[in-house]
């Protein structure tokens, strides 16, 4: 379910003008076009929807509409710039507090998202308590949802980085997006009319880590009946993003660097180079300097990679983006699962900001999809908050009086009963609560003939005779 704005398309070339304006149109938008931005400056002025147009950085006037818009408090609260004579008039743009997609402008189809996006923004207030004037950074793959300075200096880096051929590291923890913000590094570059391919390290076989990477030839190895192309190859042109690259083994890790260094990568079982043209940029949640002093990654390598390093920050520091987020999320997912869109009670959306948020935008994603699922009626209520987050919440903790005269083995018992009890009977919640590992609290629960899981279903009543 789409929300109707008021959109300003300017563009001095008609074919694009019309479009743009009617991909919009198709979308039910009311769109007003102009052939240049000093026409559509007056019209701008009374609109608060959405402006599309064509900056040249040649042009001064182009970027005054910006600077006059821009002090205006009640001016239109997002403006895009499809496309840019240089880097230097979207720097300029952005540092004026507008939108921008970079040089390389965007495809119709996500035109006609972000219209959407933008005319539900203008509820986002009245929903979740957000300010609908708050940036929208996008790039064409999808969206990166924050006004934060943390956010904003992780895309001033990707838009500059964007620019070179130069690998990438993405640092961060699990769940807070560097995947978004790898495919945007690509689709903001040269590259980006390339194919954009991705490989997880982490869930790729060791033993099949370099045939996956680099390919291998008929009867490299027991069950290759057939050549197959690796991963550089299929991003000839492109852009290769490894994630999780520090579960990269020792041996890979070396041939890695020479592709890198060479550009060539030799398929497993064949003496022949193959030149492959790509940008790598990888990612990792761990340590990678740790990892080096411990002699588990190379340092050649971490330095080859991290020639650009953009990191990631957690979402629990960057709360201030999270009514923003709940707002996207409940947006998309509304629409996802055939829903009307929902309104959030301001007593859940302050505890959400509360939250620790350990899995970040993924875990905070994963919850409203649960509520949107669950919810009873059009409103979103602490009741409607999945147990599994109300576990994490900060509060209180229970007291409880220790007995007296316990022995050392009753007062390690009654800290597992008491953490057993506090996690739900969730085993290995409350083993890394105790601080110790699964298998040592099934040990000890067996060794004490207790079992605190809760049923997992109901017995069969007796059959009838």
């Amino acid at each position: 379910m789409s929300v109707k704005s008021e959109i300003v398309v300017f563009d001095e070339r008609a074919a694009s003008r019309h479009r743009a304006a009617r991909s919009l149109r198709d979308r039910g938008h009311e769109v007003t076009c102009f052939d240049s931005p000093q026409k559509a400056l007056d019209h701008i002025k009374k609109s608060t929807g959405l402006v599309v147009g064509r900056v040249h950085a040649s042009r001064s006037g182009d970027l005054e509409l910006f600077r006059e818009t821009g002090n205006e408090p009640q001016g239109p609260p997002f403006l895009i710039v499809i496309e840019a004579d240089g880097v230097g008039s979207v720097l300029q743009v952005r540092k004026l507090g507008r939108l921008d997609l970079g040089e390389h402008g965007i495809a119709t189809r996500d035109l006609a998202w972000l219209a959407d996006e933008c005319a539900r923004r203008e509820s986002v207030q009245n929903r979740a308590g957000g300010d609908s004037s708050k940036a929208l950074c996008c790039g064409r793959t999808g969206p990166i949802v924050g006004e934060s300075s943390a956010i904003r200096n992780v895309l001033d880096r990707m838009v500059r980085a964007a620019r070179s051929d130069s690998t990438v590291l993405i640092t961060g923890e699990s769940g807070v997006g560097k995947e978004l913000v790898a495919k945007a590094v690509h689709q903001n570059s040269p590259r980006c009319r390339g194919p954009f391919v991705a490989v997880n390290m982490a869930a790729v076989a060791e033993s099949l880590i370099e045939s996956e990477l680099f390919g291998h030839i008929s009867g490299a190895f027991t069950g290759a009946t057939t050549g197959r192309k690796g991963r550089f190859e299929a991003a000839h042109r492109g852009t290769l993003f490894i994630d999780e690259i520090g579960d990269l083994r020792p041996d890979c890790q070396a041939k890695l660097l020479r592709v890198l260094e060479n550009r060539t990568v030799n398929p497993v079982g064949s003496n022949e180079e193959i030149e492959v043209d790509v940008r790598v940029v990888a990612a990792t949640s761990r340590n990678l300097q740790e990892m080096v002093d411990q002699g588990q990654f190379r340092k050649e390598l971490m330095y080859r990679l991290k020639v650009v390093e953009i990191e990631v920050p957690p979402l629990r520091k960057r709360r201030g983006d999270i009514p923003l987020l709940v707002g996207h999320f409940l947006q998309e997912l509304c629409q996802r699962n055939n829903r009307t869109m929902l309104q959030l009670e301001p007593e859940l959306l302050q505890l959400l900001k509360q939250c620790p948020w350990p899995g970040n935008v993924r875990q905070l994603r994963n919850c409203i999809e649960s509520m949107v699922v669950m919810a009873r009626d059009k409103r979103l209520t602490l009741a409607e908050l999945p147990p599994w987050i109300q576990l994490e919440l900060p509060g209180k903790e229970e007291e409880f009086e220790i007995p007296r005269n316990l022995t050392l083995d009753d007062l390690e018992r009654l800290a597992v009963s008491q953490a057993l009890k506090r996690c739900r009977g969730i085993r290995t919640r409350a083993a890394k609560a105790l601080g110790i590992s699964p298998r040592t609290l099934h040990r000890k629960l067996r060794q004490w003939r207790i079992d605190e899981r809760p049923p997992l279903r109901k017995e069969r009543p007796p059959a009838l005779p």
